[in-house]
C-alpha cells in the first residue's frame, strides 16, 4: 500500500487525478454512493459519459426526482445491480456514516476485475474527527448550534471505517485490496475555524506543518483507493 502526505485546498483536484488515470480512454460505469443530489460530481466532467454515471440514495425524495439514481439503504441491501457490472465506484463523505461492511461486500460483488473504489472520508486519526467519535456526535451538534449561523443537521456518523486499517480489512475480507492512501488537508477543514479568523490561520498553518510522513497520519482527510 502506497501512502501519500499532501497540503491542498481542493479535494476535488486530488479526485480528479485518482479518477482520470484510471478512467482515462475507458467507456466506464460510475456509482456514486450515498450522492443525494449530487450524482455527477464535478471532478468527473469530462472523464465519463453522464448517462454512464449511476447513483444509490436511501433518501427516496431524490431517487423519485433524479433519473439514473435508484433506491438503496447501503447498510443492508444489496446494490441494484448484475455482478461484475461496474467499473468504479465512489463513496465522497459517505462512508463515516455506514454502520456495516455491506458496502465493500456489494462493491465486491457488482465490480469488475480491476475494477476501483475510491471513497473521501473524515480521518479518525484526526484529533477533531476522534473527539465527535467519542462523544457520540455531541461535538458535531455543539458546534453548528452554537458556534456557526448555519442550519444544517449533522448526520449520524459511526466512524467504523474510517481509518486505514478498518478500510483495508474490510476491503480484504470482500476480495478487494486498498493499494493507496492519500492522507490531505486542510480542504473543508478549514470551514470548522472560520468563526475565528486567528485561529483559522493558525489550523492552515499546522496542517502545512504536518505534511509529511512522520506527521501526516493526523492530517484531517483521507482518499483511500481500493481495486478488485
Amino acid at each position: 500500500m502506497r501512502s501519500e502526505f499532501v497540503f491542498e485546498h481542493d479535494y476535488n483536484n486530488i479526485l480528479r487525478r485518482e479518477s482520470a488515470t484510471f478512467l482515462a480512454g475507458r467507456d466506464g460505469r460510475v456509482l456514486n454512493v450515498a450522492c443525494e443530489y449530487n450524482l455527477i460530481p464535478a471532478f468527473l466532467n469530462g472523464l465519463v459519459r453522464p448517462e454512464n454515471v449511476y447513483g444509490i440514495e436511501i433518501n427516496k425524495e431524490i431517487v423519485k426526482a433524479t433519473p439514473n439514481i435508484r433506491y438503496c439503504n447501503i447498510d443492508s441491501d444489496d446494490m441494484p445491480f448484475d455482478a461484475a457490472w461496474l467499473d468504479l465506484i465512489l463513496s465522497i463523505w459517505g462512508i463515516e456514516h455506514f454502520a456495516t461492511d455491506n458496502f465493500f461486500r456489494q462493491s465486491g460483488r457488482t465490480l469488475k476485475k480491476n475494477g476501483r473504489i475510491i471513497l473521501l472520508t473524515p480521518s479518525i486519526l484526526n484529533p477533531l474527527f476522534l473527539f465527535n467519535k467519542l462523544t457520540k456526535g455531541w461535538a458535531a451538534k455543539f458546534y453548528f448550534k452554537n458556534l456557526t449561523d448555519s442550519q444544517y443537521q449533522a448526520h449520524h456518523t459511526h466512524y467504523n471505517f474510517n481509518s486505514p486499517l478498518a478500510i483495508g480489512r474490510a476491503a480484504e475480507k470482500n476480495g478487494l485490496k486498498l493499494v493507496k492512501v492519500i492522507y490531505f488537508g486542510p480542504s473543508f477543514y478549514t470551514k470548522y475555524f472560520e468563526f475565528n479568523k486567528l485561529l483559522e490561520s493558525a489550523v492552515i498553518a499546522g496542517d502545512r506543518l504536518i505534511t509529511n510522513p512522520v506527521l501526516g497520519y493526523i492530517k484531517p482527510y483521507l482518499i483511500c483507493v481500493i481495486e478488485k
